[in-house]
């Protein structure tokens, strides 16, 4: 409002000004000669203060978009954090269910060559050594075979092992990358035969 205050204590001073020179003039002549030059001035103080609204209008308008930038950008922050806590909390529930059947799955599988080495073991006793021994060395393979899977699974990327999750050397042919032929090679192989 401040910036409205000196247009209109000068539209004021001239409008008082012109009145006072032309007191002693008929209401006739005093209108031409004030009434003029106060519509020409009060035009030009409308525009003026036209332009102060519209300035104000602008630094309003660029508060209000700094504000917004701030607020949106917060929301964004906090949205991203909230993110990342929900993918961490998932990640931890997925590898605590995944140690879980893991656990159920050892021991299963344990029990499994347990039995087997006790039929193995059974069979040597009795003396079906040739089926004892066939029965001992699968089991035994077979829990080797088990916990070498085990430990490869253990040192995998998906498991969050970083040392073999850098590029492969090896690149895959088919669909995903194809090999590209050049449109000549294939014409000249075509002519050859």
């Amino acid at each position: 409002m401040h910036r409205y205050l000196p247009g209109l204590l000068l539209l004021q001073l001239l409008t008082a000004a012109l009145i006072w020179l032309g007191r002693d003039t008929d209401p006739q002549q005093l209108l031409w000669q004030a009434g003029l030059p106060l519509a020409v001035l009060g035009v030009v103080t409308a525009l003026w203060f036209g332009s102060i609204g519209k300035a104000d209008a602008e630094r309003s308008m660029a508060k209000l978009h700094v504000k917004h930038a701030k607020e949106r950008e917060k929301i964004q922050l906090t949205a991203e954090k909230e993110k990342a806590r929900v993918v961490d909390r998932t990640h931890k529930e997925i590898r605590k269910q995944e140690r879980r059947v893991g656990r159920k799955a050892n021991l299963k599988v344990s029990l499994a060559f347990a039995g087997a080495a006790l039929a193995g073991g059974v069979f040597l006793i009795i003396e079906f050594f040739t089926l004892g021994l066939l029965t001992l060395s699968t089991s035994m393979g077979g829990l080797g075979g088990y916990l070498l899977r085990v430990g490869q699974t253990r040192k995998s990327p998906a498991n969050g092992n970083t040392e073999l999750s850098g590029p492969s050397s090896v690149q895959p042919q088919g669909p995903s990358n194809p090999t590209i032929i050049e449109h000549q090679a294939v014409v000249s192989d075509h002519h050859r035969e």
